[in-house]
């Protein structure tokens, strides 16, 4: 069943490439392949020998044909399906009203972990009245995947059209390296690694 699920990746992702979530439609019907293999392997337990190494009879178990398979499966996976959602419901940690959001704090002050979610506030930071930079709507992760975007864009022109493309209010502002840097300060570095620095070195 592994193998299957790794079969179908090829065409689950050409066939979803075209849409705006294709990852997304791609990681949540791989996963449930995958569960349908794990309930697969349950179905066919009974199938095995005991642990003595004599065969199961015929009498002694219950026989289970494709039909009772399949009815297992959906019965396990079909809800599963509706009830989580995928990441494009993800949640949002930080609006620009959060308490943990007031503050720009250097970068060399930062632990690893504390840096993406400076970029989140800042996303989502209303500058005195002004829109945020991407909608209130937008879910973490697809924040996060905009701001690695926006810093490997060649141009502003083509940091405006990226913004344009995530439904921001201000695409005509562009982004700054200075918001950038937490969220790939590798790349914000090679030009100026001075905003990588510490409070104290500044």
């Amino acid at each position: 069943m592994s193998l299957t699920s790794f079969a179908f990746d090829l065409p689950i992702n050409s066939f979803f490439e075209p849409l705006t979530s294709a990852w997304l439609a791609s990681m949540v019907v791989s996963h449930v392949l995958g569960l349908l293999g794990v309930v697969w392997n349950a179905a066919t337990a009974r199938d095995m020998p005991v642990a003595d190494g004599h065969p199961v009879t015929a009498s002694s178990r219950r026989r289970w044909g494709w039909g009772h398979r399949v009815a297992l499966a959906a019965v396990l996976v079909v809800p599963m399906v509706v009830v989580i959602q995928p990441e494009q419901n993800a949640r949002h940690t930080f609006d620009g009203a959060s308490p943990d959001c007031y503050g720009r704090p250097s970068f060399g002050d930062l632990k690893p972990e504390e840096r993406e979610p400076v970029f989140l506030c800042l996303a989502r930071y209303r500058d005195f009245g002004q829109p945020p930079m991407f909608p209130d709507s937008m879910p973490d992760k697809a924040v996060l995947a905009y701001g690695r975007a926006l810093c490997r864009a060649k141009d502003r022109a083509e940091q405006e059209a990226l913004l344009r493309q995530a439904g921001s209010a201000r695409a005509a502002w562009g982004v700054d390296d200075w918001d950038l840097v937490y969220v790939c300060p590798e790349i914000v570095a090679k030009t100026q690694p001075h905003l990588l620095r510490s409070s104290e070195q500044l």
